[in-house]
């Protein structure tokens, strides 16, 4: 039970959560506090062994730890001691993290029910969340979640609305005052309300003057927060994650971000001393990233720590559903102060956290990573290859033996070509002889790199070498993927806490996102489309008992192989088996994409501009109810315009937009057939094909660009797009 002191009381506090009540803002801020002052009880180990896995990862790898002044340090040496450093931690790391960053993880959402409108409401989930992941800089937080889960084994996932972020709308600031003014004056004061709120909550920015008439308000976003293990101080008393009551999260804020955020006035905000902040693995971690030596650790045990310059703590203590609060509670404290709290709103995420290891430890809740495994060998590594260059420069400028009474000082021998060395006769100085290198140096050297490979799985093959007599393709991606399946614990860890925060993200937004807002959608053939939804959108009809709106899956993304030469081949042997057909326009776009022939990021081949076209049709088409066929234009490609018309003709979307209109005799539907049949007529006119005859070229006849010989025929096209509409819904649904 820790000493609590708060002026000139002294008083315990207890670390036992049951005993928290959350209507006393007191009983709170002491189990905050107290859990805050024992920390290292429970953490002291873990934290230690992160900071040395961290550093060794950076390339520190001859610091320790000091457990007096809680920091690494660089121990004294003699000069003539070799501390050779060859990292081979950092590869290894890079490489577990890329395994996982070259699956290309995508959330994809399933429909809550075999209904139209849930399945149309699944489709717009998973456009959402893809859009979220391009625009949110989600490749990035992947990164740095995979970078903390390979270092220390351990990485969390909070997801959360933030107010602050998002695009900002022009607003009255007397609409915030919540009174509805009638003259002049109300108008004025409604408008000083306005203000004064805005700027309480941190809503208006600096740049919105007191003489604007409206002023720049964020619309708000979800936001996605990667949580080192050194800021989660989870239930100790939990071995599992499903078994964690309660969990602190505290993270070193600067005091505009308090002030801002809380609506608190500087003066009522205290920076932590130094001595507070200092144990604070923030300052450890900035101690590792320094320009000199190593940051701010001396060669003598200390650590230079400097003041935060106006830094304070910020606790957010978060509890899982109990009976009182079924949706979970939560409250921030600062100092000992709770400056806000509340229970979740009903349809939140309860417990909006998400925990990743890499390596699971049986019976406890903290994790371990390859990289802590491989810290002795990297030692031993480091030690032998030092123990070689020690030994070469003993035989490059070896020792000499002066006899005493020669004559000779110690500054004598200066290595200069010609040197002149007076000496006493026959007192005369000799070189020695250094032994030679045991032969069980260079063998204990592969031996370590052996244990390299075992210990991390990642052998030869997997490194892109060829191993032992193994030359055929299929035999190495085999041995590959050998190497690759023992991180699948890992992955599917990974995997599971990407879903989660698929599912908190539409759980959020269905409930925050009350105006409409705008998706891009950018397709692997550089065409893109654009939606609008509300978040409301993302709920259906459905109030079946178990009906899941927010059921998202991990898809790991392509499989097509990374490497230029890898995709090539694949490209080659698809068209050699007859995969893909080179004959069919669509099939050789495909193609050409995958052979990356002529691949320009900024070129848009002629195909893929007819795609767009024909995207833009069907939404002519759609919107205006039937009442526009659009032309047949001489440039259009006939046979890709009717694969896109087709192909949306199979969405539930077009189903459920006839089956408004009037089933099969809609007039969108009946449109869309009429232009259909015009580039059918065009494409059997330019070839020349009917029912009855095979393909074969006549010729074009009045069309801007011939096709290859012996095109597909319009029975074919029509065939493969889908047969038209008889009073029941498309193939497939």
């Amino acid at each position: 039970m820790p000493i609590l002191k708060n002026g000139n009381l002294t008083k315990y506090a207890s670390t036992d959560f049951g005993a928290v009540d959350f209507k006393k803002d007191e009983t709170i801020s002491e189990f905050v506090q107290a859990r805050w002052a024992t920390r290292e009880q429970h953490r002291q180990s873990l934290e230690r062994q992160w900071y040395l896995n961290i550093a060794n990862y950076l390339g520190q790898q001859y610091l320790q730890w000091n457990p007096v002044t809680k920091a690494l340090f660089l121990p004294r040496q003699p000069r003539h001691r070799v501390r050779a450093t060859v990292n081979r931690l950092m590869p290894m790391v890079r490489r577990i993290i890329s395994s996982t960053v070259r699956q290309r993880p995508q959330w994809t959402v399933s429909p809550a029910t075999g209904e139209l409108n849930d399945r149309i409401t699944a489709g717009l989930a998973t456009d959402y969340l893809r859009y979220y992941w391009n625009t949110h800089g989600m490749n990035d937080k992947l990164i740095d979640l995979l970078t903390w889960r390979s270092t220390t084994g351990n990485v969390f996932v909070r997801v959360f609305w933030d107010a602050f972020k998002g695009d900002k709308i022009a607003a009255e600031p007397e609409d915030f005052s919540g009174k509805k003014a009638r003259s002049k004056e109300e108008k004025r004061k409604a408008k000083e309300e306005g203000e004064s709120y805005l700027k309480k909550m941190g809503l208006a920015g600096p740049e919105d003057a007191k003489t604007t008439k409206k002023i720049g308000v964020a619309i708000g976003d979800v936001d996605v927060e990667i949580c080192s293990p050194f800021e989660i101080d989870p239930d100790p008393d939990a071995t599992r994650w499903e078994d964690v009551s309660h969990l602190i999260h505290t993270k070193a804020r600067s005091i505009s971000y308090v002030v801002d955020r809380y609506g608190l006035k500087e003066e009522e905000v205290q920076a932590d001393d130094n001595e507070t902040v200092s144990r604070f693995f923030e300052r450890q971690l900035s101690s590792l990233t320094g320009s000199s030596n190593f940051g701010t650790v001396s060669a003598w045990g200390s650590a230079g720590q400097q003041g935060s310059g106006g830094t304070v703590l910020v606790h957010q203590l978060w509890c899982r559903p109990t009976p009182d609060y079924p949706s979970g509670y939560w409250a921030a404290v600062i100092g000992d102060r709770v400056v806000r709290k509340g229970e979740n709103p009903p349809g939140f995420p309860v417990f909006p956290y998400a925990h990743i290891k890499e390596v699971t430890v049986p019976g406890r809740l903290w994790g371990s990573c390859v990289l802590e495994q491989c810290l002795p060998i990297q030692a031993a590594y480091n030690r032998a290859r030092s123990q070689i260059i020690e030994h070469l420069n003993a035989v490059s400028r070896p020792q000499w033996l002066i006899p005493k009474g020669s004559g000779i000082s110690k500054t004598s021998f200066t290595g200069e070509p010609g040197e002149k060395i007076f000496y006493t006769y026959p007192l005369k100085p000799e070189l020695s002889r250094p032994g030679e290198l045991p032969s069980v140096t260079h063998q204990n050297i592969n031996q370590t790199l052996g244990d390299f490979e075992d210990v991390s799985s990642q052998h030869e093959a997997y490194k892109g070498a060829t191993p032992g007599r193994v030359e055929s393709g299929l035999g190495i991606a085999q041995l590959q993927e050998q190497d690759d399946g023992i991180l699948a614990p890992a992955s599917m860890s990974t995997s599971d806490a990407l879903k989660d925060i698929g599912t908190w993200t539409l759980q959020i937004s269905a409930k925050k996102i009350t105006e409409d807002r705008m998706i891009k959608l950018f397709g692997s053939d550089r065409t893109f489309d654009v939606r609008y939804f509300k978040g409301e959108d993302l709920l259906g009809g459905s109030k079946m008992t178990g009906t899941n709106y927010f059921d998202v899956m991990v898809e790991l993304g392509s499989s097509l192989p990374t490497s230029k030469g890898a995709r090539q081949q694949l490209g080659i042997s698809l068209a050699q088996f007859g995969i893909l057909d080179p004959g069919k326009k669509e099939d050789r776009e495909r193609l050409l994409e995958i052979l990356e022939v002529g691949a320009d990021p900024t070129d848009v081949s002629p195909g893929q501009m007819d795609k767009q076209n024909g995207r833009r049709e069907n939404m002519e088409m759609v919107t205006q109810q039937g009442q526009y066929l659009p032309p047949t234009w001489p440039f259009d490609d006939d046979a890709l315009h009717i694969s896109v018309h087709r192909e949306f003709q199979k969405t539930p979307e077009y189903w459920q937009i006839i089956q408004e209109t009037g089933g099969a005799e809609s007039p969108v539907h009946m449109i869309f057939e009429m232009h259909i049949q015009a580039h059918t007529e065009r494409l059997s006119a330019r070839y020349g094909v009917t029912q009855e005859e095979g393909a074969g070229p006549a010729g074009p006849q009045g069309a801007a660009e011939p096709m290859e010989e012996g095109g597909p025929s319009p029975d074919a096209l029509m065939e493969e797009g889908g047969a038209p509409l008889e009073g029941g819904p498309p193939v497939g649904y």
